[in-house]
């Protein structure tokens, strides 16, 4: 990845504040120096990130979320978000009951990765936070001066990733589009070198992840019981749902494409080829939670006799 060059972003918040229920009036300023070209990507949505807690980033969760989309924003020049602007849209705004001791924490997020529908993803620039207490005219800087790396699967020996390049979703697209899963594979994996174990594919909850079997290996209590004799001896699967516009629910759409075959005909027979899984076996499952129940009732009503 490029070495990051600070993007500047010189933000003013300036409100005619009353002690009222009715939405308060902001104005944010944002001066893009050129410097920052190689980095900075036209066309990217720009939110600012408004919360009174302070134990968390305002980009993970905010009360108060301004978004807008600038057009034709040069970096050369300010870019100037006014809520007052109909292009600009917010949430939280008109629940705002100020208070003189009020402390708000701010965050500013430039969403300019195209391939992935959700903000807090790799690509995407972001600010530090900056705080400011509640008074009528408020002034402050704030500085796009991070990119959100890659995701990362969490190294361990009975973990693995996959990732490959999808033939399918690439000419669909007309770019390239991967396909990306990681795998738990069981205690006794490695003692049995000729078993062939069942294989469960999870498909997680609205936009969810890969990386979510990061959280597991980390549960000191699941590591516990899960390399022990009396765990399940099941490989599992963890699916991941990114895509331009959201989750794929890992089925075949006009917006998505084909993300059903991309699935059942590339991605899962490089998973099985990886952990000598055999289809002859008959022991391919599926399961799923919230949104992933769907997906998994899906997969099995579309694939009856792929899933079983």
């Amino acid at each position: 990845m490029k070495r990051l060059n600070i993007v500047s972003l010189f933000l003013i918040l300036i409100g005619s504040f009353a002690y009222t229920q009715e939405a308060t009036p902001w104005k944010v300023m944002v001066d893009v120096s050129p410097k920052n070209q190689q980095n900075f990507i036209k066309g990217g949505r720009l939110f600012l990130h408004v919360t009174k807690q302070n134990e968390r980033e305002p980009r993970l969760r905010s009360e108060i979320t301004f978004g807008v989309t600038p057009q034709h924003w040069d970096a050369n020049l300010p870019f100037v978000l006014d809520s007052k602007d109909k292009n600009v849209l917010n949430i939280g705004l008109d629940k705002l009951k100020p208070n003189a001791s009020d402390k708000y924490y701010f965050q500013v997020v430039n969403k300019q990765n195209i391939d992935d529908g959700q903000e807090n993803v790799a690509g995407n620039l972001y600010s530090n936070i900056d705080s400011v207490s509640f008074s009528n005219n408020i002034q402050y800087n704030l500085t796009l001066n991070k990119i959100i790396p890659p995701a990362t699967i969490v190294k361990h020996e009975f973990v693995k990733s996959v990732e490959i390049k999808s033939k399918f979703l690439s000419e669909f697209s007309g770019k390239p589009r991967f396909l990306k899963a990681s795998i738990l594979l069981p205690s006794g994996y490695f003692e049995n070198p000729d078993k062939t174990y069942p294989i469960c594919y999870r498909a997680a909850g609205l936009n969810g992840r890969y990386t979510a079997i990061n959280g597991l290996i980390n549960n000191k209590d699941f590591t516990d019981w899960w390399f022990t004799k009396t765990a399940p001896q099941i490989i599992y699967v963890f699916l991941d749902s990114q895509d331009p516009y959201g989750d794929t629910y890992q089925v075949d759409s006009e917006n998505n494409g084909p993300c059903g075959k991309a699935l059942t005909e590339e991605l899962i027979p490089e998973i099985e080829k990886q952990v000598r899984y055999k289809a002859d076996s008959k022991m391919r499952f599926l399961t799923g939670n919230l949104t992933g129940g769907w997906v998994s009732l899906a997969l099995q009503i579309l694939y009856p006799d792929f899933f079983d």
